[in-house]
């Protein structure tokens, strides 16, 4: 989990040892803008960050490093008392009158600590986590530590300006530099945040855009998540021309497909998995989203030429979706769906264990037709990714496609459980992906 580079170990050189200034540096260690601080800072945020691993492990690895910070701050303290003069500390330690007089040492480093530091701040209060943020929020959090950085610079600054020792402003001085570079790291993952990530909703029902609004407040969740701005795409599946269906969806940066029923703007949907799929653009398809996934999969990379849903042509001869056998007879349509919660197993090593960062999770459903099993292993063998299944009765519940950027499609509705401060995994990561995308295409712009 952590990691040390020898390359930043730095060896700590006390001049001319002055206790009161070995006080003055416990400011810097268990002050509210002191090293403890950020420590806590950047290793809880870590600790509770769910969003893309590098973030996790540059939080991480900067809050290994500020241990360093405070063991060099320890060292200092301890050297500057040691090298104290004997009468100077015979007089603290004997007589306290002397010491309150003297105003500047610290009886307790003495006392307490044999000349050592303390986990306190120069006025010997014991370090407070209370100061520390941690939000919850990636670029909340970069933002607290952007402000976290610069006041524990000003600190150094000021003690700089306090000592005449050679040794202690060489330390100080690579102090502030450490504190400029995670400055400028903190600032420059917020640079990378920040942004519109455009998102394309292809469906049938754009003209009543509230149909979808579960799906659009899910991605309002993720985005305020990772701190971009959230444009939507209104694509009408029925009126996209699969011919084109690049010009059309080119300026995006992600592609979701929601639910829906009947075979009104199939054809659209599966020409904007078709572009997801080649162009590598991220995308989530949702119930019948993934179910227009499997179909465009099955034409355009098994050969399964005409592949669809017996929903849609029941006389396919590809029935890659289907309705399952015991299903075949039903008349009354009713209560014959799958409803509710149900458990869905992750498999290790893919999009979708990622995002959960678990193996079992309970989704809730409302769909009749499934991934037809008997058609399942040619799909498989060609790539298709199963990720997650229902494991009572086998049935496909996500299916993704490892060398793609982001491409998954789950048979439930995750958008049900997002909340604004809990976004959905998938959701989440779909819109992570398309950040990723946005801020390439800045970059390249």
């Amino acid at each position: 989990m952590f990691f040390h580079h020898r390359d930043l170990a730095y060896t700590v050189r006390v001049d001319k040892p002055n206790p009161v200034f070995a006080r003055m540096l416990q400011q810097a260690i268990g002050g509210p803008e002191g090293e403890m601080r950020v420590m806590n800072q950047y290793m809880f945020q870590g600790f509770g960050h769910r969003g893309e691993k590098k973030y996790r492990d540059m939080l991480l690895s900067t809050a290994t490093e500020e241990i360093g910070h405070i063991e060099v701050l320890a060292t200092a303290v301890a050297m500057n008392l040691e090298g104290a003069k004997s009468e100077m500390v015979d007089e603290v330690v004997t007589n306290p009158a002397v010491a309150a007089r003297m105003g500047a040492l610290e009886p307790r480093h003495y006392l307490s600590a044999g000349l050592a530091a303390m986990p306190s701040d120069a006025n010997g209060v014991p370090f407070n986590a209370a100061c520390i943020d941690v939000a919850g929020n990636l670029i909340a959090n970069m933002r607290a530590n952007v402000a976290a950085e610069a006041v524990g610079r000003v600190l150094a600054t000021r003690l700089l300006e306090m000592t005449d020792d050679p040794g202690m402003k060489d330390m100080l001085n690579y102090l502030i530099a450490r504190d400029t570079m995670h400055q400028q790291q903190w600032l420059a993952v917020i640079e990378e945040l920040e942004g519109t990530v455009r998102i394309a909703i292809v469906g049938k029902y754009v003209q009543l855009q509230d149909a979808y609004l579960s799906v659009v407040e899910a991605l309002k969740h993720s985005a305020i998540s990772h701190g971009t701005h959230l444009e939507i795409e209104w694509i009408d599946a029925e009126t996209l021309d699969p011919d084109e269906a690049a010009e059309a969806l080119s300026g995006v940066d992600g592609i979701l497909i929601p639910g829906g029923f009947g075979p009104r703007a199939i054809e659209g949907k599966v020409a904007a998995v078709r572009y997801a799929r080649e162009s590598g653009t991220p995308f989530l398809g949702i119930c019948l989203g993934m179910q227009c996934a499997v179909v465009e999969f099955a034409r355009n990379v098994v050969g399964m030429a005409g592949a669809n849903s017996t929903e849609f042509d029941p006389d396919t001869l590809y029935p890659v979706v289907a309705l399952l056998p015991e299903q075949q007879d039903v008349e009354d349509m009713g209560g014959t769906m799958r409803l509710g919660a149900e458990p869905v197993e992750l498999r290790n090593g893919t999009h979708a264990h990622e995002a959960y960062g678990e193996t079992l999770v309970y989704e809730r459903h409302r769909h009749r037709y499934e991934v037809n099993n008997h058609l399942r292993p040619r799909l498989e063998a060609a790539g298709l990714k199963v990720s997650g299944v229902f494991a009572a009765k086998d049935l496909v519940e996500v299916v993704e496609l490892p060398d793609h950027p982001w491409f998954v499609a789950s048979q439930f509705h995750p958008e049900f459980k997002s909340r604004p401060t809990r976004p959905h995994p998938l959701f989440r990561d779909f819109v992570g992906a398309a950040q990723r995308v946005q801020a390439g295409r800045e970059r390249t712009a």
